[in-house]
């Protein structure tokens, strides 16, 4: 039976946990080439390729038709192709450093800023960072959503080149202004969805579309779909204690995780921290 489609997306989130439990082929490949690359690269003709940063969503685009759901897959390829070249656009017409930036007295200064808008600011979607492609896929499929995918990798992918080509400028990048951020600091600004999807999973709430917008009620965050996909994201047990095959992005993992217990009761932290225990132990692999 066809799946409906909705203004919301369609939820293919179920297909993606299927390949995923299975390792279907093309999954592996394409993890391989994210393993190995830091992303994984497909194009239309003649367009030059674009990077995909999560093996899920580089498996969605690949897939073709799923019969189940009544769609082909490769129709969402332009619409990704064309929001990545206009985040890079974005970038370049908005971030883009000269030369006397990158060498002049305002260098930290726009490292900062760079930073912020890479892990931290919250861009309008709901979510922290331009870099959050990098950690998240779609579970509901729509052009709106893949175009946002789209859109931020672009951005991504021209901030990453920027670091390529100065590294001794960007080496810190990664620490940016976090290290004068203390936790207690932290957990005085606004609750992000990540860290209310991850405390509701470790609580036992069940999270549905229908719902969603009920937990959201005594704080700053307003996306009810959003919030349901992060719950959904972080409800799978694999998902949480993953290896995210980066030191950057397992210190932010862990950073999220200790907010979080923090912010748990006492009956539900135990689980919560034998899984930060998981993810701390990767620390020795890099």
């Amino acid at each position: 039976m066809m799946k409906a489609q909705t203004n919301k997306g369609l939820w293919i989130g179920d297909f993606i946990q299927n390949q995923k439990d299975n390792k279907t082929h093309t999954y592996n490949a394409i993890k391989r080439n994210i393993d190995d690359n830091g992303y994984f690269g497909i194009s239309i003709k003649p367009n030059p390729p674009v990077k995909i940063y999560t093996t899920e969503l580089g498996l969605l685009l690949m897939t073709g038709e799923i019969p189940q759901h009544g769609i082909n897959t490769f129709d969402y390829i332009k619409s990704y192709t064309e929001s990545y070249n206009k985040g890079i656009k974005f970038f370049q017409d908005n971030f883009l450093p000269n030369v006397n930036i990158l060498y002049g007295a305002n260098a930290e200064l726009y490292v900062k800023d760079i930073h912020n808008n890479y892990f931290h600011t919250d861009h309008g979607n709901g979510v922290e960072g331009w870099n959050h492609i990098k950690n998240h896929y779609p579970v509901t499929l729509s052009h709106e959503i893949i175009n946002e995918f789209g859109y931020y990798a672009g951005i991504v992918s021209e901030v990453d080149k920027m670091v390529d080509s100065y590294f001794e400028l960007f080496q810190k990048l990664d620490k940016g202004c976090c290290e004068d951020i203390t936790t207690d600091e932290k957990l005085a600004d606004k609750l992000t969805l990540k860290q209310l999807a991850l405390k509701l999973v470790y609580e036992g709430k069940d999270v549905t579309r229908n719902n969603s917008k009920d937990f959201l009620i005594n704080t700053n965050l307003n996306s009810g779909d959003k919030l349901y996909n992060e719950f959904t994201f972080y409800r799978s047990t694999t998902d949480r204690k993953a290896n995210p095959q980066s030191k950057v992005k397992l210190e932010h993992k862990i950073k999220l995780f200790e907010i979080v217990i923090d912010l748990l009761d006492d009956k539900f932290k135990p689980k919560a921290q034998d899984e930060l225990k998981i993810l701390k132990s990767y620390l020795v692999e890099y």
